[in-house]
């Protein structure tokens, strides 16, 4: 077409007549003053359709130059289309790029995070696990030598208490038989002191004789009395013997059943234990489902995503094939208008005078430019439109991106609940576990008291047994001993008695007969003299040498009942000189030592 244009142009050229420049006398002429008052015609037409025909070339020329420029804007608005396109595909594909790599680092580190938390978490389940388990056992350990060291402790000092008490007793007692014994003693030098006095007045002597005799029976009822209680002391000490037998053997039984329930407490930790490592697997499987949701909800998450954005480039690139074909149609409808208007324009000059033609070109002119400011606004309004619609396209992906930052943000936060919850769950297990301790540590204390009892009243219980068995030994040696003892002055008194009478036999007649006080004045320091000692020490003699101290006292009654028979009458003032001590008679008596570890006896 626009080489038929040229053609014509060029063949208008060749057939035009040449032009010349009118003078300026007739340029300065009216225009009334060129034309014919009777046709109207302008003499200057030939002129003025040359002006016509060049001014349509220039405006042929400004709308070459303008189809010029609505092509190279065209060119424009299609190279920045292109450029848009090109840069929205650069950045669709930098920010799908940037997504996935985000996703893929997310994913990755969350895979990292949960293989480091899984395994920290087992390395400190099993740490602690291992921990707690030598923690309890040291500390058992521990408690069992302080329990062993105190029960020792206290073993000793309950051992250095009773023996403590057991001297003390025992001091006590032999500072009561050394008292009663001091007195006897006491008694007994009174005794003779009297029986001195008796011996220098023949006439108290047999008066004397028959009070040291009651005396001496008194004193022998006195031991028998004390031979009674102690017969009921250890007869009682046999019962309570007999009974301690049975509370030993129930606190052996007791023993055996704080035993078995220490045994079935281990038994009770061992399956807490065993029940807690169960619900540690439980725990730990029910985190990786969690985690493998979240990661599915996350790919999910991501094919949603994905088909938004398809759906995005689906909707730009349907919208810009739409304003592709608008534009086309605007040019073809344009350029159609164009033609139609050119061949309108042509026929009206060649029908129509100079002014009609100078109107409707001025018309023209401006509907072309209109209609160019309306396909200038058209076009920029369409820019503006595709500026909004990658803007919202922007503004959607950027809400999108937000989107998925607040899920991301979501699942963080709920990822933190969870392991908040975890820890809670774990601090909860953690403090029962610690109450369960505190209440096994309780009972284990409470037991361990119990038993600490149990063993100080056992020892208690022995120490007392020890104690009776070492007082009934003691009573049954100080029991023999005062047998011996008995009978060697029953011996030596009646030894005694058998020389008082030889000795008296051949001077019983009252002629021979002295007078008391010549007789015994110049003998008077050869009395008798008596100390008695009666230590009181352990012995394991036999419980029958109890039934000889009767024995020996009937002895002593036989033998004193035969003395008073022998002598009789008021000759036998010196029959009955000796009773319970040492007596030393005038003429030629035998000097007498009798010694024990109880007792030593006297006489000269």
């Amino acid at each position: 077409m626009d080489a038929e244009q040229e053609e014509e142009k060029v063949h208008l050229d060749l057939n035009r007549p040449p032009v010349y420049p009118l003078p300026e006398e007739i340029n300065k002429m009216e225009h009334s003053e060129t034309v014919c008052h009777y046709c109207g015609v302008s003499y200057l037409i030939f002129h003025e359709f040359q002006q016509l025909h060049t001014r349509l070339a220039q405006q042929e020329a400004e709308l070459q130059e303008l189809r010029g420029t609505a092509q190279r804007e065209r060119a424009q608005r299609d190279a920045l289309e292109l450029e848009k396109q090109e840069w929205e595909r650069t950045l669709h594909l930098e920010v799908l790029r940037r997504a996935a790599e985000n996703e893929k680092r997310m994913s990755e580190t969350l895979e990292e995070k949960s293989k480091e938390t899984e395994s920290a978490l087992r390395k400190a389940f099993d740490e602690k696990s291992q921990r707690e388990r030598r923690e309890l056992e040291q500390h058992y350990q521990k408690l069992s030598e302080e329990r062993q060291t105190q029960l020792r402790g206290e073993l000793r000092d309950l051992e250095a208490e009773s023996l403590r008490k057991q001297r003390e007793e025992l001091q006590r007692r032999t500072d009561e038989r050394e008292r009663a014994l001091s007195d006897a003693l006491q008694k007994a030098n009174k005794n003779v002191e009297e029986q001195k006095k008796y011996l220098r007045h023949l006439e108290e002597r047999l008066t004397a004789a028959t009070s040291t005799k009651e005396d001496a029976e008194q004193l022998l009822g006195e031991q028998k009395q004390m031979g009674e209680t102690l017969r009921a002391a250890c007869s009682r000490q046999q019962r309570a013997l007999e009974a301690a037998l049975p509370a030993l053997r129930s606190t052996g039984g007791e023993l055996s059943d704080v035993r078995g329930l220490l045994h079935r407490l281990m038994e009770a930790w061992q399956r807490f234990r065993a029940q807690m490592l169960q619900c540690t697997t439980q725990v730990f499987s029910a985190l990786r489902k969690e985690l493998k949701n979240s990661s599915e909800e996350v790919q999910k998450m991501r094919e949603d995503y994905d088909r938004v954005t398809q759906q995005l480039t689906c909707l730009q690139e349907g919208l810009l094939e739409s304003h592709r074909r608008e534009l086309i149609k605007i040019e073809e409808d344009f350029g159609q208008q164009m033609a139609s208007k050119l061949t309108a324009a042509l026929e009206e000059q060649s029908t129509q005078n100079a002014l009609h033609l100078r109107e409707q070109m001025t018309a023209y002119r401006g509907e072309v430019e209109l209609e160019l400011s309306i396909d200038r606004e058209k076009n920029r309004l369409l820019l503006l439109q595709h500026q909004r619609h990658g803007s919202r396209l922007q503004h959607k992906l950027e809400e999108r991106e937000q989107e998925l930052q607040e899920l991301r943000a979501a699942l963080q936060q709920e990822r933190r609940s969870r392991e908040e919850e975890r820890r809670m769950q774990q601090q909860e297990r953690r403090r029962a576990e610690e109450e369960t301790r505190q209440e096994m540590h309780r009972f284990q204390q409470q037991e361990a008291l119990k038993l600490s009892h149990i063993e100080a009243e056992l020892q208690l219980m022995t120490g007392s047994n020890t104690e009776l068995q070492g007082e009934v030994a003691v009573l049954q040696e100080t029991v023999r001993r005062e047998c011996e003892e008995r009978e060697e002055l029953t011996a030596a008194l009646s030894k005694a008695q058998e020389e008082l009478l030889g000795l008296r036999s051949p001077v019983s007649c009252p002629r021979s007969l002295p007078s008391p006080p010549e007789r015994h004045t110049p003998r008077s320091k050869h009395f008798l003299q008596s100390q008695t000692r009666v230590p009181l020490t352990r012995s394991s003699a036999s419980p029958n040498t109890l039934r000889s101290f009767s024995s020996c006292v009937e002895k002593d009654r036989s033998l004193d009942t035969g003395g008073a028979r022998a002598v009789g009458g008021s000759e036998s003032w010196n029959c009955a000189g000796v009773l319970g001590g040492g007596k030393k008679q005038k003429g030629t008596l035998p000097r007498l030592k009798v010694s024990s570890s109880a007792t030593e006896v006297k006489l000269g």
